[in-house]
This record gives structure tokens, sequence and C-alpha cells, in this order.
């Protein structure tokens, strides 16, 4: 059907950026310039892998997983110190694994992007020594873009609409067993997500947010608790590979970033007020394009406004409370980041490079 090969193309032009695109992935230091104030500051980077091409981070506790291209998963127990490699099951080489998440009894879920067979999610319930095929795309129209959990082991995935409409799974036992759930309202033409950096969608114990994109009129799909779905219209510009690429929740607020990959005018980033139900303009992002990964990061001294975080193949910058002006963090090929409270971020990209930014980068200016 067309609007699915027009939504392939928006993808191919997301990896053919991906390829294209400059990478600095050797960088072993940085700076970070926070108001009037300028600090020399060490960000820790290291190549695992330079054929790997990372597209997703998950940080929880101590723990790191990162996963990318070529069936690459690497997991730390130590906070992104040191890195081993998982051995997932024969048949995976030539997936992308750009989403993932790890839980604290050691169960593992991967989710790979593609269209049909090609998009799948494994689950292991042994720290990655042991692998299951938990679910695979139903025919040839399936693409997995991402996919967000709670602590607690609720989660969500999000893909590219189909002949039923808006695609979204649905699991209550960290991963292991799948259903689909129907949306009370149609999918707009070639509407879906961007399998950009595993962050189109967003869950907490109480909210589930998913932006779309590639359609007319970008959409934020929403439910609230108990609450059925809602689709609210979004500030976004429509059009082909044009829309919501990541989203983060805290609290009563929504964040959302994006932009098109069909033109290099300023991304787009906004706030949503889940209580008012109000949209508001974030200050203008110094990256080109798209966004395609974000993150928030708390400390002691914020513990209830965060620091912004985003990247794309430009670089990683960031955008503190007290500023309210994004400040370069990196210039490397950063696809995606995970932040964790008082500790720092982690940034992964093409050349198989991780990044960690500690908190005394962060916190420069607070």
């Amino acid at each position: 059907m067309l609007q699915h090969k027009t939504k392939r193309n928006a993808f191919k032009t997301l990896v053919h950026k991906l390829a294209t695109a400059g990478c600095i992935g050797s960088i072993l230091t940085g700076s970070l310039f926070i108001g009037s104030t300028a600090a020399q500051a060490s960000v820790t980077s290291t190549v695992l892998d330079e054929q790997a091409g990372f597209q997703s981070v998950t940080w929880t506790n101590d723990t790191v997983l990162v996963s990318g291209a070529h069936g690459s998963v690497y997991l730390s127990h130590d906070n992104g110190k040191n890195f081993t490699r998982l051995n997932l099951p024969m048949g995976t080489e030539a997936l992308q694994f750009r989403d993932n998440q790890w839980f604290e009894d050691g169960h593992i879920v991967v989710m790979s992007a593609g269209e049909g067979e090609q998009s799948r999610l494994y689950y292991s319930a042994s720290n990655g020594n042991d692998w299951q095929l938990v679910k695979q795309g139903e025919h040839e129209h399936v693409f997995f873009d991402c996919m967000s959990f709670t602590r607690g082991g609720e989660g969500w995935l999000y893909g590219d609409s189909d002949d039923e409409g808006l695609y979204i799974l649905h699991t209550q036992n960290a991963g292991k067993d799948w259903s689909r759930k129907a949306l009370p309202f149609n999918a707009a033409p070639s509407e879906g997500g961007f399998a950009s950096s595993g962050t189109c969608i967003a869950a907490t114990e109480t909210v589930v947010a998913a932006g779309t994109g590639n359609s007319a009129q970008p959409a934020l799909l929403l439910k609230k608790g108990q609450q059925d779905w809602q689709r609210i219209s979004s500030l976004f510009e429509g059009g082909e590979a044009a829309g919501m690429f990541s989203l983060q929740v805290s609290e009563n607020t929504l964040y959302a970033f994006g932009g098109s990959l069909k033109h290099e005018q300023p991304a787009t980033a906004f706030t949503f007020d889940l209580t008012a139900s109000v949209w508001q303009a974030l200050p203008t992002p110094p990256l080109k394009g798209a966004i395609y990964g974000s993150a928030l990061y708390f400390s002691a001294s914020h513990k209830t406004i965060p620091s912004i975080l985003i990247s794309n193949p430009q670089g990683v910058f960031a955008l503190s409370p007290e500023t309210k002006q994004w400040q370069k963090v990196s210039e490397s090929n950063i696809w995606s980041l995970a932040c964790k409270a008082d500790e720092g971020c982690i940034g992964v990209g093409k050349g198989g490079v991780v990044e960690k930014y500690s908190h005394a980068h962060l916190s420069v200016g607070q």
C-alpha cells in the first residue's frame, strides 16, 4: 500500500542520514558552557564496536543496556564503565536493535525495527544468557518503532499503523507476553512513529504517551490511568518524515521533541501540561532537522525540574532550569540518551560510541 511505502521511504531517509552524517567518535574531552560560566570537563568516551551504530540506551540502577545495528547488545553493571557483549540467537546478526530494557530481576527485552519479520522482540530471564523470541511482525506492513516500561514491568510498544489502525502492544509481565490494544480513533494516512532512539513512546505508572509523524498533522496519543486513549493535536510540523520523534514524561509535564528530516531548519521542542492540556514552546533547539533522542536529568539541587538533554547526528545539547539556554555537551553523532539522577547521562551513537557526561559536567552553573 502507498501509505506504508511512504513511511518506509521516511525510514530509509533517516537511515541514510546516519550513514552520511559526520561523527566525532574519538573525542575524549569536551566543554560545557552554562550562562557566563565556562568549565572544562571530561567527557568519557568509549568505542565498543565501530560497526554497531548504537541506537538505544537505557539506564536502570547501576545497569546500562546499549543496542544497535548488526545485532549488537551490550550490558554494563557498573554504570557504563565496563561492558559485555550479549550473545543473541542465530539469525539476529543483521537486525537493528533500536530499543531495549533491563529489569532489576535480570529480565531483558530487546526490540528490533524493520519491515515485517524484521520487527522482533527477544526476551531473556537470565541477564542475557538465554533468549526467547516472544513477538515478531505478523505481516509485511508491521514495523516496530519503540517501547517503554514502568519499573513494575508494565510496558507498551508503538509501531507504524497498518490496515487495523494505529499499532500499540501491551505487556504486564516485563515483555514476555504481548497483546494488541485497539485505539478509539483511526490512523491518519501513513501515520506512525520514528524508530530513531527508542523514545517515541513514554510510560509511567499513570501516563502513556506516544507521538505520531509522517502525516499531515502529527498528534499526541495519550492515555491517563484507566481512561481510554485520547488523540490530541500538536504544534509539530506535518508531512513526510516530520513530526514527534522523542518523548519524556515527568510528573504532570510531557516533553516532546522532533522536527523534519526533509529540511535543515531548526528542530522543534515543546512541553505539554498534562493537567491543563496546554502546549508551550521550549527555546529553539540549536540542532537542525529533527531531534532523535532526549532524556531528563535530575539532581539534588533540581529534584522536580530537570535539565533537558537532546541529540541527533549534530551533537548533544542541554537546557538547564536556570539558564534556559541550550548549551553544547558533545559534538558526537549521538542517537539515544539516558540519565541517572545525581550520576550523569550516557549518549550512544554512530561508530559504536558510548559517551558519559558526568554529574559535575552537567551541573556547571546550576
